[in-house]
């Protein structure tokens, strides 16, 4: 079976993402596998919608196609890239990994790094 690497966000009603670790209940503006657009990525769990729902899915290539027109967008895209990789790579443990939106505060992030 082929997957195609995209992020997922939310658009109405509710998933439940089943792990090895936890289950979990998504919401309306909720995203789940954003890592699989910035860093080599395998899913970790599986989702299931517990109503009729609806979701944004946003492949990279689209993502590239789209950036591509916006230079600006562009640069600020390479930004947060780094950021959520560099926020990745601090989770210690394997099991602490999700699927789930990591809730990246890219403002302090950024500030921060610009700071040092």
């Amino acid at each position: 079976m082929v997957y195609t690497l995209t992020l997922f966000q939310i658009l109405e009603h509710a998933f439940t993402l089943k792990t090895k670790a936890c289950t979990s209940t998504l919401y309306r503006g909720d995203s789940l596998c954003e890592a699989c657009i910035w860093t080599a990525w395998h899913y970790l769990g599986t989702a299931t919608a517990d109503s009729r729902s609806a979701l944004l899915c946003l492949s990279l290539e689209s993502l590239k196609s789209i950036v591509s027109l916006h230079k600006e967008a562009a640069s600020e895209i390479v930004v947060y890239a780094r950021v959520f990789v560099n926020k990745l790579n601090e989770v210690e443990e394997d099991k602490d990994l999700t699927d789930l939106n990591m809730h990246v505060d890219y403002n302090r992030q950024l500030f921060r790094s610009k700071g040092s």
